[in-house]
């Protein structure tokens, strides 16, 4: 029964009279081979921290294995819904080392592929980076999710670390930010731009943020941006706090209870103390609430 649609609206003008006056107003029930039914059946547009919840499965490349939980990275649920939004065309996160920055554009592009599927580039500062994360998480990524892995081609040239050729017509195009070449003769409704700060153009060439934006110009009303890094100085800082939004995520003091955007003004670190010395003993820093002075251990 899975396979009949009961209630469904069917074209009559073609049948000869006698035949629509006996149709008119009836039910027909029609069979569906599941193949066609797939194919038929409209996505529903969910935010993308339901889709990895639901659908992206993490392998031992990552961090941790099995279904993605939100719980291991909550700041970033709001960062990777915020993808999804119809009126968003550029996202910008800016965040330290290990902040799920790369996991929240492979789950922006997961949900690409599968719910709003066309073309994508992933860029990263160099080509040996970008091969790494194209080979490494996001092909990984597509095998390990059943969900993505009925879009792997069947073809090994279809799956590389330069550019990855879905079954559904998606192509992921690996790109780094020196090569002008990379990003050239090839147009894509998304990108996906990994380590900005660490980007570096030679030469005359134009901004790589610039000239990664135009291979989206023939989607003027749907493109979207992700760039996402570390800050150093360069690019992610000022793009972030360009955007018409900018969120801050705040800690709440255990004493006083109010919410603070931790700055460095405040870190309390010993005279004379080493990177090393403070791995070795964490407990010798602390951090002062912005609001009521109190010392935060680690």
């Amino acid at each position: 029964m899975s396979g009949l649609i009961p209630t469904m609206k069917l074209p009559l003008d073609g049948l000869p009279p006698e035949k629509r006056r006996n149709l008119s107003g009836q039910r027909v029930a029609v069979h569906i081979r599941p193949g066609l039914r797939a194919a038929l059946r409209s996505r529903r547009r969910i935010p993308v921290s339901e889709w990895s919840q639901k659908r992206r499965v993490m392998g031992s490349e990552e961090s941790f294995e099995g279904k993605w939980n939100p719980e291991f990275a909550p700041h970033a649920v709001k960062v990777m819904d915020m993808w999804a939004l119809p009126w968003v065309r550029e996202l910008w996160f800016c965040g330290p080392d290990q902040a799920s920055k790369t996991n929240s554009m492979l789950s922006c592009v997961g949900w690409s592929i599968e719910i709003d599927p066309d073309n994508i580039y992933y860029t990263g500062p160099t080509e040996e980076k970008t091969r790494e994360l194209m080979t490494g998480k996001l092909i990984p990524m597509l095998y390990n999710s059943p969900a993505l892995r009925r879009f792997v081609s069947r073809y090994d040239d279809d799956t590389t670390g330069k550019q990855v050729k879905l079954t559904n017509g998606v192509t992921i195009r690996g790109a780094w930010a020196g090569s002008a070449s990379s990003t050239s003769a090839f147009s894509a409704r998304y990108t996906f731009n990994d380590e900005v700060d660490k980007w570096d153009t030679s030469g005359k060439e134009a901004s790589a943020i610039q000239r990664i934006k135009k291979r989206a110009k023939n989607f003027p009303f749907n493109h979207k941006h992700f760039f996402a890094s570390t800050p150093g100085g360069r690019y992610i800082y000022k793009g972030t706090m360009g955007c018409q939004q900018v969120f801050e995520y705040a800690a709440r003091c255990p004493d006083c209870g109010e919410l603070v955007v931790m700055d460095e003004e405040h870190l309390i670190i010993p005279e004379g103390a080493t990177v090393d010395s403070i791995k070795e003993h964490p407990d010798q820093v602390g951090y002062a609430c912005n609001c009521c002075g109190s010392v935060w251990d680690e």
